[in-house]
């Protein structure tokens, strides 16, 4: 697992994403996996609670697993907390 690179990518857009950045230049950052994140919000009897959900990003509408991103649409990126890398490639 030391060998992945998993951050948290902000996109212009709106969306936020979590993959494994596996290439970085002056321009571009190469992803590979990316999940896009999505809160939803529930309300129940004790309140409105949130949830995270991740759903493929391209993935549905193409073969590809990795990804090539301008910076340019990148507003920021952030390295992922353990937990998080955990629950989201680990899980069984």
């Amino acid at each position: 697992m030391s060998e992945q690179n998993y951050q948290v990518i902000k996109l212009a857009n709106g969306e936020n994403l979590i993959c494994d950045v596996i290439g970085d230049s002056d321009t571009t950052l190469n992803v590979k996996s990316p999940l896009k994140m999505e809160t939803l919000s529930k309300i129940t009897k004790s309140g409105v609670i949130e949830s995270l959900s991740l759903v493929r990003w391209l993935q549905p509408f193409c073969d590809e697993n990795k990804f090539t991103l301008s910076k340019s649409t990148v507003i920021l990126n952030s390295p992922v907390s353990i937990g998080l890398v955990l629950q989201c490639f680990y899980s069984t």
